[in-house]
């Protein structure tokens, strides 16, 4: 019963952080912490959907390096990091933690 209980949580949770990333991104330039993050989760969501993702972005010359990684600790794996570019929004995933 508590596998039951844990994957309805899990799913909860994986609704509730998904539903307010369902928007489109808005067109580069990507000028904010927030759009980079926008960007970043597409990217996530296309490659790896199995369990809700925490993120950080920090500025660097050529745009964003977004850092992400399981919100769940219980979780191995998983975490990576992208460059968002400033200019265009293309997303380039760096060589990480899988």
């Amino acid at each position: 019963m508590n596998k039951v209980l844990r994957a309805a949580a899990m799913a909860l949770v994986a609704i509730a952080e998904g539903s307010g990333a369902t928007q489109d991104c808005l067109p580069p330039p990507v000028q904010t912490q927030a759009h980079a993050i926008c960007f970043a989760r597409e990217f996530v969501r296309e490659h790896n959907d199995a369990w809700p993702v925490t993120f950080r972005a920090e500025p660097i010359p050529e745009g964003w390096l977004v850092h992400y990684k399981p919100s769940n600790s219980n979780v191995r794996g998983g975490a990576g990091s992208v460059v968002i570019a400033r200019a265009t929004g293309d997303v380039k995933r760096l060589e990480g933690e899988r």
